[in-house]
């Protein structure tokens, strides 16, 4: 917005192509073909304008007479922006005085630009924070969870954009001030730089929503947030053409903001809930179902179902030499995948008497980064803390013998209080992380099943 040279170079190009602006909109400006012709374009600065209002102010009215005296005819504004034209190629500029220019520039800013760009960087720095938490709750699934990965990378670079706005406009502000007071002109530039950085913000977002294709099950349902562009857009044209109706209406100021706020914060969330909505029952509707379900009865005489899976496991109770005939088995797993991490979580649980008892549980995490090996350890030597550290005897990890498990380094949980080896596990081998819960404290030769079928043969 603050762009005034960048505009009225773009919009007398555009005349001499044969396109003339005819009206100004927050989403789209609209061009009328005429004949090519050579026009001066100016743009001036109103800090009481809004967009809101049913009419010119007063003052503004004024201003608008004061222009078309000296042969400048009003086109439209933006927010603060003024824009007029004029046949006249030679005609005397609007703005004389570069000071009042910098002045009025700088204060139109501060009431609509600024404002805006600050609210977009908090809302970048709250959805970032929300993801950092998870991060660091369970930093292998969030960094292999390539949804996870992709809405971060997003949200940084919607806030790099914001930075870089916040930052060229100060650049703009303090070497126009500076050239002023040396008795010259406001600064002229960076209009091609500005072109070119939201070219490439905006291929960049494209592209990184297309990659969603790739990264099942979001790959199905990346569709809804390729369409979430233009609905967007269209949601954004609908509170434009709100706001414009009740300015024909001569609704106040005043009362037109609030409408269009409200409606434009409900219509937004509930298309964000939508959208979420519809991927998240798209991604239900990809589960696989259950083998099989099975009605129990439990210590208490109360019946109930249980749904048995049966996924492909790295490691089960069979290949350890602990699976019962008769008895039920459930195996669930759980793969994610993305450019920094490979992860894959196996469980199985063994119903027995009618309770569920989880038996066996591994993590598997490979880094693809040349950093993030020590994230990786320090997330799985986590041992249980609270109520659970006291129920384990408050456990803590201690280096076990990485020989049995061909691996590079080896840590078993032990019970702090009563210093016994417990049934956890992390290995490390080369960029492969694991984390295993035995059901019993494992024997060596299970051990090296494990490893086996764990670890890289590498």
């Amino acid at each position: 917005m603050y762009d005034a040279e960048g505009v009225e170079k773009h919009l007398e190009k555009m005349a001499k192509k044969g396109y003339f602006l005819t009206k100004v909109g927050r989403s789209f400006w609209t061009y009328e073909r005429r004949e090519p012709k050579e026009v001066r374009y100016a743009v001036g600065y109103f800090p009481d304008a809004s967009d809101f209002d049913p009419g010119p102010t007063r003052s503004q009215a004024t201003y608008q007479d004061f222009c078309s005296a000296a042969g400048w005819q009003f086109v439209g504004q933006w927010s603060q922006m003024q824009i007029f034209y004029n046949e006249n190629p030679n005609a005397v500029p609007l703005e004389t005085d570069e000071q009042t220019k910098l002045s009025i520039t700088a204060k139109a800013m501060k009431k609509g630009f600024l404002p805006a760009t600050l609210l977009v960087i908090v809302c970048c720095l709250t959805e970032l924070g929300i993801g950092v938490n998870r991060l660091l709750d369970d930093f292998l699934y969030e960094t292999a969870a390539y949804f996870s990965v992709w809405f971060l990378f997003l949200w940084v670079w919607i806030l790099l954009l914001m930075v870089w706005m916040l930052a060229d406009y100060g650049v703009w502000y303090f070497r126009s001030k500076h050239q002023v007071a040396e008795g010259g002109s406001c600064f002229h530039g960076g209009s091609n730089l500005r072109k070119w950085v939201q070219r490439v913000f905006v291929w960049v977002t494209m592209l990184s929503v297309f990659t969603l294709y790739h990264h099942p099950p979001f790959g199905t349902y990346a569709v809804l947030l390729l369409l979430l562009f233009p609905v967007m857009m269209l949601h954004t044209m609908a509170i434009d053409g709100l706001r414009n109706w009740m300015r024909k209406r001569d609704v106040s100021r005043g009362t037109n903001r609030v409408v269009t706020f409200l409606v434009h914060v409900v219509t937004y969330v509930l298309i964000i809930f939508l959208v979420s909505f519809g991927i998240v029952q798209g991604i239900k509707k990809q589960e696989e179902p259950p083998a099989q379900v099975v009605t129990l009865t439990n210590s208490r005489g109360q019946e109930y179902d249980w749904e048995v899976y049966d996924d492909p496991l790295l490691l089960t109770l069979a290949d350890l030499g602990l699976e019962e005939e008769g008895e039920i088995y459930s195996s669930t797993s759980d793969h994610q995948s993305s450019f920094l991490m490979e992860y894959e979580k196996g469980r199985e649980e063994w119903v027995q008497s009618g309770e569920a008892d989880v038996t066996l549980i591994y993590k598997k995490a490979t880094n693809k980064m040349p950093f993030f090996d020590r994230q990786c350890a320090q997330a799985l030597l986590v041992p249980y803390r609270g109520e659970y550290a006291e129920i384990f005897g408050n456990p803590r990890y201690v280096p076990a013998d990485a020989t049995l498990w061909n691996a590079d380094l080896a840590y078993q949980q032990i019970s702090e209080t009563e210093g016994v080896p417990m049934e956890q596990f992390v290995v490390v081998k080369g960029k492969t992380f694991v984390w295993v819960y035995f059901p019993v404290v494992p024997t060596e030769s299970q051990i090296k099943i494990a490893a086996e079928k764990l670890l890289p043969s590498r």
